[in-house]
């Protein structure tokens, strides 16, 4: 029996904090629950969707034509404590909080891309680890931004990429746009125990197959699942 993992969610959603309660091994919170987080009693943190990551923690303006719905103070909060953790805790993010992570390891984002802020879902093609080059059914796609894979520091893992079956148009600002073949899904940052997916894993049209993906990654996977990278702290029994 491996032993209880405690997650705190760094925000006031219902529909996150029932998903992960929902797997046996995980006990979570969310800000709604506490009025200051108590780190010594956390194990993962988790960064949640939302609005957008303000661009100039990526070093650009907002475009003119783009969605201007920014929370600063939210932003500087979780990069704050993203920094103050980073070599102590797991994090694990959802949608903007798989962006926020890649922002805090020095990537940018593009600020739109066509056609994913659906309420359908994809399927996502592992690109490493244990699911490589396997299909998995059910991602959800409600997003308009995307982490950019041209970073220069290569300090993360592209896990998971999208089979949209067709050239994405992507924005970074209002000079600069681009074809993507591949839109990048789930990403993993080794040094800092950093864990991300671009779908929403607790949304009701989320496949079986997705949301055991996200928890095997999270939690079990020998490279970046939570038991194997705090091995000395929770040990499996």
């Amino acid at each position: 029996m491996q032993q209880i993992v405690r997650a705190h969610i760094l925000d006031n959603d219902p529909a996150v904090l029932r998903w992960m309660n929902d797997h046996p091994n995980i006990l979570a919170s969310d800000d709604s629950q506490v009025d200051e987080i108590d780190l010594e009693m956390v194990d993962v943190l988790v960064f949640t969707g939302g609005c957008d990551v303000h661009p100039k923690f990526y070093g650009e303006e907002p475009r003119e034509a783009g969605y201007e719905e920014y929370d600063i103070e939210r932003d500087l909060r979780e990069l704050e404590l993203f920094e103050r953790t980073r070599l102590t805790h797991y994090h694990f993010g959802i949608c903007r909080g798989l962006q926020l992570l890649a922002v805090a390891h020095g990537y940018k984002l593009w600020q739109h891309i066509s056609g994913h802020a659906l309420a359908g879902n994809h399927a996502l093609i592992g690109t490493a680890g244990a699911y490589k080059d396997q299909y998995i059914e059910g991602a959800t796609s409600s997003h308009h931004q995307c982490v950019r894979a041209d970073n220069k520091n290569n300090t993360g893992l592209v896990l998971g990429v999208e089979d949209y079956g067709q050239p994405v148009a992507a924005y970074a600002n209002d000079r600069e746009s681009a074809e993507l073949n591949e839109v990048i899904e789930s990403m993993w940052f080794k040094h800092t125990s950093s864990f991300g997916v671009q779908g929403h894993p607790e949304y009701g049209n989320a496949s079986k197959d997705y949301i055991n993906y996200v928890f095997q990654h999270m939690l079990e996977d020998e490279d970046t699942g939570y038991y194997n990278q705090f091995f000395d702290t929770y040990k499996q029994t």
